[in-house]
């Protein structure tokens, strides 16, 4: 009896496995995955931002040598006044236990920025609006401009200037091709390609410049496009107002 009862949990076991890589294989047809960018990113995140901050601490002696000495002396001292704290309540004290009492300081230390950190980036999530309602090519011309302008963030943090070109970004070693390529506008002709005006900006141009303009699409009997600004937030508009978005990056270039 209690073979077959094994039996019966391996077998749906089995059948719970397929089930979930059936619906896997789907939502991957259907070009859902992006919902699992959440948890990647909560457990791959770290690398990236270490990658970007650990060459920005110092390494010079002159900034954490002090520091360090005055932590070190502080456990010397304080070895000797624990010690006798000890023996005096005949309880035995090691440089071992002195040592695991002193870090407990930096333990703090690392606690007080990262409580703060954590606070912000609850709050900020907070203040996101995770789902909203939209048509197909407004999602996917979105998602594609958001990747294309997080490559060319991460490009100006490794060459310290926004590219002349989208062309560029296949020098990041982490690109996938993918990425350039932008969902068709709905005809046979090959997708047109997204106007790029980093050329003329930089970082600390202002936050409502266009940095991508998305290839004009239908909708509600309309041309439309996605416009990516330098603040990361998007601007629907019209197909014939684009060239006022284009020109409004070049004049900033030009000052």
């Amino acid at each position: 009896m209690t073979d077959r009862r094994i039996g019966i949990g391996f077998l749906g076991f089995l059948a719970t496995v397929a089930v979930l890589l059936v619906l896997l294989f789907m939502i991957a047809m259907a070009g859902g995955f992006g919902f699992f960018e959440i948890p990647w990113r909560l457990l791959t995140g770290f690398t990236s931002f270490l990658r970007v901050n650990l060459p920005l601490i110092s390494t010079d002696a002159g900034t954490w040598g002090p520091g360090l000495a005055a932590f070190g002396l502080a456990l010397v001292v304080g070895h000797y006044f624990l010690r006798d704290w000890a023996r005096n309540r005949g309880r035995p004290w090691s440089a071992g236990s002195t040592l695991c009492a002193g870090l407990v300081l930096p333990l703090l230390f690392a606690i007080s920025f990262l409580v703060p950190g954590v606070l912000l980036q609850v709050k900020m999530l907070g203040e996101v609006k995770w789902f909203g309602r939209s048509s197909s090519s407004d999602a996917q011309m979105k998602m594609q401009l958001r990747n294309l302008g997080m490559a060319l963030f991460v490009y100006d943090e490794e060459k310290g200037r926004l590219p002349d070109s989208l062309d560029e970004l296949t020098e990041l070693e982490f690109l996938a091709i993918d990425l350039l390529k932008l969902p068709s506008s709905g005809t046979e002709s090959p997708p047109e390609p997204p106007i790029y005006l980093g050329r003329w900006l930089t970082m600390e141009s202002d936050g409502s410049l266009p940095l991508l303009i998305s290839p004009s699409y239908p909708k509600n009997a309309v041309k439309v496009r996605q416009v990516l600004t330098m603040g990361s937030e998007f601007v629907e508009i019209r197909d014939e107002e684009v060239d006022a978005w284009i020109d409004k990056a070049m004049a900033a270039g030009k000052r």
